[in-house]
């Protein structure tokens, strides 16, 4: 198993030498290796990920270590020395997406320089810069102005990198992003409850409870309500004041079920999306082999696809079925063939 394990690493490394012997890097070939592929015969931008993934980790290991005052004041020079290899590979890929970023139409059509100060400002190329900053602030000597702990938590941020080359991740934020407007309208809802239940309750009992002496005092007292953490402050006293109380507590739960019912309904239409696309991936690797059968290459992308698509092989094999009984439905002996594997799946 082991020496298995090792003849396939080592193929792997040579067959991403011999890529980046043939590699020209323009712009476009550096785009390519730094987006995550999709491509299982491209081993080179495979190992850029896997390097950069790597690095992560061992990033938000050491930061975690040098927490520890014993560790830190042992290993200090080593900290120092990973902290700046790893300043180094993570500036260079910075340059590298900034020079590259132009390669996608939504920064190409801003021109050279307008396009790529537009992904230096979205999230993820901030979070690239952020994962840098701490390093030069202590060489500058500003380090004496900042808390060692946030500058901790700043290089920490280099967490949010792996986000990139997480696929159920990506599925969350593109929901999140999808669902901004209903969102942005819940929120906006829930802060005019929040206003009214604080004046209610302030008019209520704001003459004989001290605990809602203000509507600003009392406002602690309704977000705790409304989001279901108790009674923040001490609660009301009066009968109308717990008969209001329950009624916010009520009115919590409704708010508290619509931003699930929206979260919900994005995750299945995202889902649908990508079994939508995975679909029409497997009907172009069908037709691509004369509509017979699908080729054993066309299976090795389509599995390599279902992972970046955050697909379980059972979900990915059901959809291929799905696709061939459509094709097949004239042809029992395949329709058979195809029962009997989905029943295995299913166990």
């Amino acid at each position: 198993m082991l020496g298995s394990s090792l003849s396939a690493t080592f193929r792997f490394l040579g067959q991403a030498w011999q890529q980046h012997r043939q590699t020209r890097y323009t712009r476009a070939r550096v785009h390519e290796l730094l987006t995550v592929t999709r491509d299982p015969e491209d081993k080179l931008s495979r190992l850029f990920d896997i390097v950069l993934v790597t690095m992560i980790v061992l990033n938000i290991l050491a930061v975690m270590l040098e927490s520890v005052a014993s560790i830190s004041g042992s290993y200090s020079m080593a900290f120092f020395v990973f902290e700046a290899l790893s300043v180094g590979i993570f500036g260079l890929e910075y340059l590298a997406r900034v020079w590259s970023c132009t390669e996608q139409e939504r920064y190409r059509r801003l021109g050279p320089i307008w396009g790529r100060l537009r992904y230096m400002v979205t999230p993820m190329a901030l979070t690239d810069l952020v994962a840098i900053l701490p390093f030069f602030i202590i060489l500058s000597g500003l380090d004496s102005f900042v808390d060692l702990r946030f500058l901790r938590i700043l290089r920490l941020r280099r967490a949010f990198k792996l986000t990139r080359y997480s696929p159920s991740m990506d599925n969350v934020f593109s929901v999140l992003r999808a669902e901004i407007p209903t969102l942005s309208t819940i929120g906006f809802i829930f802060l005019l409850v929040i206003i009214m239940a604080a004046s209610t309750i302030f008019a209520l009992e704001g003459k004989s409870n001290p605990a809602f002496d203000s509507i600003p005092g009392a406002m602690r007292w309704a977000v705790a309500s409304l989001s279901g953490f108790g009674e923040a402050g001490g609660g009301p006293q009066t009968v109308l004041g717990r008969v209001f109380g329950l009624l916010i507590s009520v009115a919590g739960v409704v708010l508290v079920a619509l931003v699930t019912g929206v979260l919900a309904s994005g995750f299945t239409f995202a889902r649908f999306k990508r079994q939508d696309a995975f679909r029409r991936s497997v009907e172009i690797a069908l037709e691509r082999n004369g509509g017979q059968e699908i080729s054993e290459a066309a299976r090795k992308k389509l599995d390599f696809e279902r992972k970046a698509m955050g697909f379980t092989a059972l979900d990915a094999q059901l959809i291929i079925n799905q696709v061939m009984e459509a094709h097949f439905k004239h042809d029992p002996d395949k329709l058979e063939e195809l029962r009997r594997i989905e029943e295995d799946l299913l166990g």
